[in-house]
Formats: C-alpha cells, sequence, structure tokens
C-alpha cells in the first residue's frame, strides 16, 4: 500500500480531475439512495407524549435483538443475532460467531462500540455497576464487564441458557431450559451466583417455566410457566392449560404458589369450583420493575380466564380480585371473546407474592370480536412508578395510537404497549413492523428523561420489509432482519 503523499504526488492533473468527479457521482449515489421523508427525513414521530429518536433495522434477513437494557448513563445495550451490516462493522472478538453485544448512543443514532461473544445469545440484564450479564444458548451465562470489552466471569451450563436476571449488587440468577422451544421447555434448572460468579445454589423450576426474576431484598426467585391438565367443566372432561406464579427461596425454598389449580373435584382448589375457569392460561415474561416491584405477562384464551380471581384461596375460599383491575373500554374488556390468545399483565410483591394490580389487553376486529396479543417471545420492562412497557406479536385489531409513516395499513405486528401505573391507561401504543415481534425492551428514567428501548424481529423473509427507517444508525435491512428503535418522554 503506498503511502499517501505518494499516491496523490504521482496523481495527474486529468486522474484528480476523474477522482473527484467519481467521489461527487458516488455521494450523490448515496443521498440518492436515502429513504425519503417518513423515514431518514425532519419528520418528527410522536406517541403521545413520547417521541421517538430512531428506528432501525439491525442486521440481515434471520438476524434478530433478543435483549435490550438502559445503562445508568442512558447508554443502550443490545444483544442478540447480527451477522452482518453497519452495526457490527467494528465490532471486536470476544468468542467468534454471531452474537453480539451493542452499546448505542442514549437517542440510540450511532454504535459506541460492539463485540461478538459467540454463536448465540438469548437475553441481557445489568447490576448497579452496569456489568453485563448475558444468556448464552447452550454456552451457559457470562458477566462482562459495562463496556463488554472483558468477561469477568462465564459458567458453562447443562440445557439451553434462555433467561438471565441481575440484582443491582451483582447478584445473578439463570434460567436453562430442559428443551430449546419457546413454550414448553421444561421444568429447566434455576442457577444463582453470588457477586464474585460462584455458583451457590441451583434448583429446578416447576411444569414449564418460562422466565425468571429475582428480588434481593427478599432473596426471592418469582418464576412463571404452565402446565398441561384436563378437567371436568360441569358437563365433560376437557384438556385445559393452567399458569403459574411461583417465589423460591436463595435457600431453595418455595415461599409461595399462586394460581397452578387443582383438577381434581374434591380439592377446594380445583380449577372450576367457583365457575368456568376453562381458558387455557400461560406464563411467559417476568420483570422486576424498578418500582421494586415484580411483573407477569401471561396469555389467557378465552374471557373465562383464572386471573379474574386472586392467586391463592382466601380464607380456604375463591376471591374474586375484580377492585384490582381497571375496567375500561374494548380493548381492556373481552367481551365477545373466543380462544384467540391475548395478553393479561399483573403486579406482584416479590416478598410474598400478593397479588397488586392488573389488567387484560386485546385487540378487536371490524366485527366486534377479540383478536390476538402475544407475550410468547415478547418482553417486560417496568419503571420508576410503575409504569409497564410489553411488546410481542399480534394480530390486527390493535388500538394504535401512532403508526410510522409508509409501513402499511395492517394493525398488528410487532406492539409496543405501555400502561399507566395504574394500568388504566395506554400512553405509549403503536407496532413498528406489521409482520414482526417486539421481543426485548427497557424502560428506565436517567437525568429527569424517561426513555424507552424496543427491539426484536421484522417479518418477511427477505426481500422488501414494511418497517420505516427513522434517523436510523442502519438505514436499510431486510425482512426477516432485526430492528431497535427508541423513543424518549417529553419534558413535563
Amino acid at each position: 500500500m503506498f503511502p499517501h503523499a505518494a499516491f496523490t504526488a504521482a496523481l495527474d492533473v486529468r486522474r484528480r480531475r476523474l477522482l473527484i468527479v467519481a467521489m461527487l457521482s458516488a455521494i450523490l449515489g448515496l443521498l440518492s439512495a436515502a429513504p425519503a421523508a417518513g423515514g431518514e427525513g425532519e419528520q418528527v414521530w410522536k406517541d403521545g407524549d413520547w417521541t421517538f429518536t430512531t428506528a432501525s433495522f439491525g442486521g440481515v434477513q434471520g438476524d434478530a435483538f433478543t435483549g435490550a437494557a438502559i445503562q445508568s448513563n442512558g447508554s443502550i445495550v443490545l444483544v442478540g443475532r447480527i451477522s452482518a451490516g453497519p452495526l457490527v462493522q467494528r465490532a471486536r472478538t470476544l468468542a467468534p460467531g454471531d452474537a453480539v453485544v451493542i452499546h448505542l448512543s442514549e437517542d440510540g443514532r450511532r454504535v459506541l462500540s460492539a463485540a461478538r461473544i459467540g454463536e448465540d445469545v438469548r437475553d441481557v440484564a445489568l447490576d448497579d455497576a452496569d456489568n453485563i450479564y448475558v444468556a448464552l444458548g447452550r454456552r451457559g451465562v457470562a458477566k462482562l464487564d459495562r463496556h463488554a470489552r472483558r468477561v469477568l466471569w462465564h459458567h458453562d451450563l447443562e440445557g439451553v441458557c434462555t433467561r438471565v436476571d441481575a440484582a443491582g449488587n451483582g447478584i445473578a440468577a439463570a434460567l436453562c431450559y430442559d428443551r430449546d422451544a419457546d413454550s414448553t421447555p421444561g421444568a429447566g434448572t434455576i442457577h444463582l451466583f453470588n457477586p464474585a460468579g460462584r455458583a451457590v445454589q441451583q434448583f429446578r423450576g416447576y411444569r414449564h417455566t418460562l422466565d425468571l426474576a429475582i428480588d434481593v431484598e427478599s432473596r426471592t426467585v418469582v418464576h412463571v410457566g404452565w402446565r398441561q391438565d384436563n378437567a371436568f367443566d360441569g358437563n365433560r372432561t376437557f384438556p385445559v392449560q393452567i399458569a403459574y406464579l411461583r417465589g423460591v427461596g436463595f435457600d431453595g425454598q418455595v415461599r409461595y404458589l399462586l394460581y397452578d389449580w387443582s383438577t381434581n373435584r374434591d380439592d377446594p382448589r380445583f380449577l372450576n369450583r367457583p365457575t368456568n375457569n376453562m381458558a387455557d392460561t400461560r406464563g411467559y415474561r417476568m420483570t422486576r420493575g424498578r418500582d421494586g416491584k415484580v411483573y407477569a405477562g401471561f396469555e389467557a384464551a378465552g374471557g373465562n380466564h383464572i386471573f379474574r380471581y386472586e392467586g391463592v384461596l382466601k380464607d380456604g375460599q375463591w376471591a374474586r380480585a375484580d377492585g384490582k383491575r381497571h375496567r375500561g373500554d374494548q380493548f381492556f374488556e373481552w367481551h365477545n371473546s373466543r380462544a384467540e390468545h391475548k395478553a393479561f399483565f399483573a403486579r406482584y410483591d416479590p416478598a410474598t407474592g400478593e397479588y397488586l394490580r392488573g389488567q387484560q389487553f386485546a385487540g378487536r376486529l371490524s366485527s366486534g370480536r377479540t383478536n390476538a396479543v402475544r407475550m410468547v417471545d415478547g418482553t417486560l420492562a417496568a419503571d420508576e412508578q410503575g409504569r409497564l412497557l410489553a411488546g410481542g406479536g399480534a394480530a390486527s385489531g390493535l388500538p394504535l395510537s401512532f403508526t410510522p409513516p409508509d409501513s402499511g395499513e395492517y394493525t398488528g405486528g410487532a406492539y409496543v404497549l405501555l400502561l399507566s401505573d395504574q394500568m388504566d391507561a395506554r400512553p405509549v401504543m403503536t407496532r413498528l413492523d406489521p409482520g414482526g415481534r417486539t421481543m426485548a425492551g427497557d424502560i428506565r428514567t436517567v437525568d429527569g428523561t424517561t426513555r424507552i428501548i424496543v427491539a426484536g424481529r421484522i417479518g418477511g423473509d427477505g426481500g422488501e420489509p414494511n418497517f420505516t427507517p427513522h434517523h436510523a444508525a442502519q438505514s436499510r435491512g431486510q425482512g426477516g432482519g432485526g430492528f431497535f428503535a427508541v423513543l424518549h418522554e417529553d419534558a413535563r
């Protein structure tokens, strides 16, 4: 390679002119290839009091983001499979593979750094020092420093390490599935690690265990899932799926078990004792909010579901929980509902399992029937005020308060829902891609500004996507690739 000075000195005037023309043509080509207004233009994207700072592609077909977190200075951590593209073109390698940790600026528009960390990454969590904990699939769990430059500790674990959580002091918990399945992974194994990374406890999950959260104050691991069973509904015996939420102490002793109702007709806990509760239910997502409570994301395939009641008997009797849910509009109510899988969100005391607040949510077809809003492979996070961020995949009929320009008319897809602290309003209700799924998210207040990061996978299988970029770190992508978006709450 020639030194720069020698190279330029060797150019005659004609060649220099040709070089300048070529450079100008390349620049004009890039500009003409940029997305039109509504993508990278000056148009402001707003959903109520929230402004989008970015919406970006990530990687290529087959890629997706599976975890997201906001650090204490507002910078963003994303994890997922990103095999190529501008987000990873300067990535360092901690371990070879397409699994990456990406650091973004607080508005999400600039890549600060990126690191390859192996072949698979499923989830991410942070402690109070912003250290990064990652679930690495069949490679176990690892702790990285806040910049993802060094591996602080790593454990190979049996099974598929799919979910991870960390307390502020560095105590961490990892859930390893028995099988690599999004709904039927088996009981799985929960592992606990002290701040130095030493394994201090492990115990089996329960039924099908899908997610966990840890509460260091009460020294409790809370996890959710479901089981398959059969129950008599008053006429016949039918298959039924029954969700649960369980709290286990750091010592491995069970502290409480919610729902998981019996199918024995002689048991006071019989599923259908008070009325028909045969709607299938599953527990999919779990998070510890920044308000100190834990939150669960369930699905229910009907209006006759178990979440109409407290999760345990009161004085030996079933107890209605009507006063703990705001009765709102047709999207919060499930009349004219059939077997579509719809979302139910709930807040609990992590020490006791007491059910504190809940809300159900569904789309609506033009016929008036409810439509599906899924939590499988979705995300939950809650801020300091107890506002709950949820994302996943939905069928048509969402009550959208914002739709990205040029992204089609379909009212389902990769949804982003923010519930108020009383779960009686929807400050944010959008979908970012009409065929995709929101798989990761976080919400946090930094320097007086609350911000949201959401990420996931775009729908499709290659080809031209319906996702619209906006001030994007990666302005072009493919169907079946990744996406992320950042929102900031307006100053009050």
